[in-house]
């Protein structure tokens, strides 16, 4: 049964327990799903970041999804599409799919995958349909051979008013931050690894140092090199600071004054999203899908990702020209709202779903 009092049904299978991106996308969509009326199982590794995040409307499915070939993760995944008559798998990246895949035969249900990341194609080829977060991601799966009517985008929604700038939560944010009078806070939100741009942050950090200006860096996330980071912030007495895992990025990013991204590739990006809605000037690599999110009539993008001189101007041309910023970030919040909401998020996908029902059927 496709809609009934509790609208569509759909298992979401979320791998990983760092509370990356595409596990963060996984709960977003949930969520947007179930506020449209759909029930929603949500597959999550218990021990995850993604536990306390849950919202009660969304069913939890606590599995350990461990490796990628958990065979017993994927028969329970089963067992419960079969006892609930879950008419559909929604699997995310590589790893998630194989878990989709087995339950999806044990089961005799058919499954798609949100491919989030570059991978090859074949490791998707069972799958009714491919979704992807950008039409950069898009592009690269029909490169390598996926017919296009095989391959759809759907961007990532959200809802702004989550993250609505008030003078009250700009103020309870920049106290939980220990905001000095006049400190200009730059955030970055994302996992903790080199490819996210982590010694980018740490070079400006130490530009700004030298200037003496009174500029913080703060870093809301996880990862390896969290350690490392700490001890050279620490050491070189280093204006950057790192807050960890946070489920409290909504209300922290209030109280920020400008975002930085200095990624070596996103498919799409989450933070800089939030960052958009939060009503935050963005500065951001320009590499795969963040150029179909960041414009220049809301941010900045940086073309040469190793010019540290680049990203050191972006900054200082938003510290110096608050105007400027303010238009970039109130421009950045519009277009969140016209063009990624929320429900537009869950409506796509749960036309999707449809499609796949039906054809399967």
């Amino acid at each position: 049964m496709l809609f009934g009092c509790c609208g569509m049904m759909v298992l979401q299978i979320a791998t990983g327990r760092w509370g990356a991106g595409s596990e963060i996308y996984a709960l977003w969509l949930s969520r947007a799903l179930a506020r449209r009326g759909h029930r929603v199982f949500f597959a999550f590794n218990p021990s995850g970041r993604l536990a306390p995040l849950c919202p009660p409307e969304i069913v939890p499915v606590k599995v350990a999804l461990w490796g990628t070939w958990d065979v017993v993760s994927a028969v329970k995944l089963a067992a419960i599409v079969r006892r609930h008559r879950i008419p559909l798998l929604h699997a995310h990246r590589a790893r998630g799919s194989v878990y989709a895949l087995i339950a999806s035969l044990l089961a005799r249900v058919p499954w798609l995958v949100t491919v989030h990341v570059p991978q090859p194609a074949s490791r998707f080829r069972w799958a009714a349909l491919l979704l992807t977060v950008s039409e950069h991601s898009r592009q690269a799966l029909i490169a390598q051979g996926v017919p296009a009517d095989r391959v759809k985008v759907i961007y990532s929604g959200i809802d702004p008013d989550d993250y609505a700038p008030t003078q009250e939560r700009r103020a309870l944010a920049r106290q939980l931050l220990s905001a000095g009078e006049g400190e200009w806070l730059v955030g970055f939100v994302g996992r903790l690894v080199a490819d996210k741009g982590i010694p980018t942050l740490i070079a400006l950090a130490r530009r700004f140092k030298q200037r003496s200006e009174k500029v913080r860096f703060v870093l809301i996330g996880d990862g390896p090199l969290r350690p490392q980071v700490e001890a050279i912030a620490r050491d070189e007495n280093l204006p950057l600071q790192c807050l960890g895992f946070r489920a409290d990025v909504p209300l922290l990013l209030a109280g920020l004054d400008a975002y930085v991204h200095p990624s070596r590739y996103e498919s799409f990006c989450l933070s800089v999203l939030e960052a958009m809605a939060a009503r935050l000037p963005v500065v951001a690599s320009k590499v795969g899908g963040l150029p179909e999110l960041v414009t220049p009539t809301t941010g900045i993008l940086v073309n040469d990702l190793d010019d540290l001189d680049a990203w050191d101007d972006a900054l200082q041309t938003l510290r110096l020209n608050r105007d400027q910023a303010r238009t970039l970030g109130e421009a950045a919040r519009q277009r969140v709202a016209e063009q990624f909401p929320w429900h537009r998020f869950a409506d796509e996908h749960a036309a999707v779903y449809e499609k796949v029902i039906a054809a399967w059927q």
